[in-house]
């Protein structure tokens, strides 16, 4: 789970913005109107293309992609938001990316080390993360029925304490405020893969070809009307037979979010509410050349130990450096700004590897989502307490609304994959209740 939670495509640029600035038209003149070209409206857009059936999509970025966005930084590409295909055995867009003959590189867990200082791994410290992961899901297999209303901190006990904290640190939040049942729905450790170019240049790639009104930010849906909703926002207003809704369920909480007419039903706000944004946050390094004496994740044991929850993921023969960092230490980071968050890069990097390291570093960068105002997080986890939120999202509303994203992608959540296999299901369910 270490790896889990472990360029902008100019190219594509003309067939995206087919539709922006457009005059939509107040007559239901689509089927579906899809909110958001993140992976899962992208992949609903392609399957209701499929389907032949008339959508728009309204994005309110200038761009497609979401959260998942790779950037060129000093000429190396870097992922700030998503960058593995998770569980590549059930991953559904493996065989996309492998179809487009991308290469894949496989980048799991195992292949992290804790260091006790420069160049010293702990003692016993792999040994130990297995024992511990054997430890929780030994808890989970004997607490499966009796995880109901409990977190993730209360897993956290003897042997299982190390593996339950690498989780939380995976989903970007303190352990005390995730569901524990929630994490013991998810897929198991599979391989994750790292692909070629960045998985925000894949996700562009394969949303070339979809139309999409870039700037046309949602500000209102009224379903009041049977038969039909109406959307409005930056772009005007257009009637559809049915709306799919892919933002992350943190942006329909905010004062500054979609307003919905009427309100939704208490049991969407309920379940909305039960799901935050945890802050998966990175600080990424640009080195003058790679440092082959790193692993793939190395981890300050001491620092770990002090409640900051973070890895260092250095690829081989990649002249990038990330830190990646979760929970309340992520917060602290982004509150003291982009320079700190650097040097504790660095200072992360030095505990690791030696002083010496830093004199590679060019330059950095700080990526996080708290700030943005379409995402407030990284990915959104459950809250201690009983019933399903995650299963209360995904339920449509009066066969109108209907809803999608990696909150709702099954035992792929928090992830592009599980994104894609829910825009792909809500599109065939939208088609099949407008048949």
């Amino acid at each position: 789970m270490l790896a889990r939670r472990s360029f902008l495509a100019a190219t594509a640029a003309s067939a995206m913005l087919g539709l922006a600035g457009r005059a939509f038209a107040k007559s239901t003149d689509y089927d579906v109107v899809i909110i958001g070209a993140g992976v899962a409206g992208l992949a609903a857009a392609r399957q209701l293309q499929a389907l032949g059936r008339r959508f728009v999509m309204l994005e309110a970025r200038d761009r497609i992609g979401g959260r998942a966005w790779t950037e060129d930084f000093m000429g190396v590409p870097v992922d700030r938001g998503a960058h593995w295909l998770h569980n590549a055995e059930v991953n559904p867009l493996v065989g996309v990316a492998k179809s487009r003959n991308l290469v894949l590189t496989p980048s799991n867990r195992e292949e992290g080390r804790l260091f006790d200082g420069p160049g010293q791994l702990a003692a016993d410290a792999e040994r130990a993360i297995a024992r511990s992961d054997r430890a929780l899901e030994r808890l989970f297999r004997r607490r499966l029925h009796d995880l109901d209303g409990a977190s993730l901190d209360s897993l956290a006990v003897d042997e299982a304490a190390l593996a339950a904290r690498l989780v939380a640190f995976a989903i970007g939040e303190e352990a005390d405020r995730i569901a524990a049942f929630d994490v013991a729905m998810m897929a198991g450790d599979g391989t994750d893969l790292a692909i070629e170019g960045g998985l925000g240049q894949f996700v562009q790639g394969i949303g070339a070809r979809v139309p999409v009104s870039l700037k046309a930010r949602v500000e209102r849906i009224d379903w009041s009307t049977p038969g039909g909703v109406t959307v409005s926002g930056s772009f005007g207003s257009l009637r559809a037979r049915a709306c799919l809704i892919t933002v992350p369920p943190a942006v329909l909480l905010a004062a500054s979010g979609i307003r919905f007419v009427p309100e939704l039903p208490h049991a969407k706000q309920a379940a909305v509410a039960r799901l935050p944004m945890g802050v998966f946050t990175k600080v990424a390094l640009r080195l003058d050349e790679p440092i082959a004496e790193l692993p793939l994740y190395s981890i300050d044991a001491q620092r770990f130990a002090r409640g900051s929850l973070h890895a260092l993921h250095h690829a081989p023969g990649s002249a990038l450096v990330t830190l990646m960092i979760g929970g309340n230490a992520a917060r602290d980071l982004i509150a003291a700004g982009e320079q700190a968050a650097i040097a504790e890069a660095q200072a992360v990097l030095a505990a690791t590897a030696g002083s010496s390291a830093t004199t590679r570093v060019r330059g950095g960068f700080l990526s996080e989502w708290l700030s943005d105002p379409l995402a407030l997080g990284s990915y959104a986890h459950v809250t201690p307490g009983s019933g399903d939120p995650r299963g209360d999202l995904a339920l449509p509303v009066a066969e109108r609304l209907f809803f999608a994203g990696d909150t709702v992608g099954g035992d792929l959540v928090m992830s592009v994959g599980g994104a894609w296999r829910s825009g792909k299901a809500a599109a065939q369910d939208i088609s099949r209740v407008l048949a």
